[in-house]
């Protein structure tokens, strides 16, 4: 359609006509005429370079791929994507779960896998059997004359001391024996006095004498209190005073008569004694004979 308006042999229906039909020959004209595109020139189509671009009246369209299947939706867009739209899925989503971020790499995850055949529980010691007094320890007194056999040499933080005689007496509680107690007499010290002290006091205080009672039991399994107790605190007297000196005292046999009260032959203890690295001096070796004023009995109800 032109600047003017042409005539056509129809034209002349439209003046003639009712108006209702006019009309829809009217409509039918215009639809006619908008049917045919213009080219940029504003001449037929049809007749323009098939190169040139079509005119839209519209804003541009966004460059992109929109595909459709039953169950996945891909959208892509060369501009930022709105964070209300939503992206494809693959198939309906549980409701209940939410996913963000990459997918785990399944190089990168580690996992624990417990032995089965590992224990859950550490093994627990049985309780030690506990033994009856042996008869030589009933009653047998208090042997004075220490055997020969016992050196031990220490230094607290008072005077040198050097022992060679020993004794030992043990803890009953209700006729079965525990642990054992060990006295060192040095050179220099009365017995006479030590032993007074013990009967009065249970303890000497003059000296100079060593004190020490290992963590060693009388056991049916571990009798006469065999083994090492690695950390036995000794206390060194003299004078009222004393020092403490930790050693490692290690019990290996036992001498004389144990099942039968027998003065000329009295139960004895052998050991040896060592000094711990970074600890006052104490070592040496011991017989020790059986004194009942190193002894405690308890009766318990």
């Amino acid at each position: 359609m032109g600047a003017s308006l042409m005539y056509h042999p129809w034209m002349s229906l439209i003046f003639s006509c009712r108006a209702p039909v006019c009309l829809a020959f009217v409509a039918l004209a215009q639809l006619a005429c908008s049917s045919r595109p213009l080219d940029s020139e504003g001449g037929d189509a049809g007749s323009g370079d098939s190169s040139a671009a079509p005119v839209t009246d519209g804003p541009p369209m966004t460059s992109g791929t929109t595909t459709t299947a039953t169950t996945t939706t891909t959208t892509a867009t060369t501009g930022p994507v709105d964070p209300g739209t939503t992206t494809s899925t693959t198939g309906p989503v549980d409701p209940g779960t939410t996913t963000t971020g990459d997918p785990p790499d399944p190089s990168t995850t580690s996992t624990t896998s417990v032995d089965p055949s590992a224990s859950s529980t550490t093994d627990v010691p049985d309780p030690p059997d506990p033994a009856e007094v042996p008869e030589g320890l009933w009653g047998g007194g208090c042997t004075k004359v220490a055997p020969p056999g016992t050196k031990v040499e220490g230094n607290s933080k008072q005077d040198p001391f050097l022992s060679t005689r020993a004794y030992f007496g043990y803890t009953e509680v209700n006729g079965q024996v525990f642990g054992v107690r060990l006295l060192f007499l040095d050179e220099e010290a009365d017995s006479d006095v030590a032993f007074k002290e013990l009967s009065e006091n249970f303890q000497v205080t003059t000296g100079p004498a060593a004190d020490v009672s290992p963590n060693q039991e009388f056991t049916a399994r571990n009798p006469f209190w065999f083994g090492v107790d690695h950390g036995a605190t000794f206390s060194i007297v003299a004078d009222g005073k004393a020092a403490q000196v930790t050693a490692l005292l290690d019990i290996t046999g036992h001498k004389g008569t144990w099942d039968a009260v027998d003065p000329a032959d009295p139960p004895r203890l052998q050991g040896e004694i060592q000094q711990i690295p970074d600890e006052a001096p104490m070592s040496g070796s011991f017989d020790a004979v059986f004194c009942d004023l190193l002894s405690t009995h308890i009766i318990a109800e």
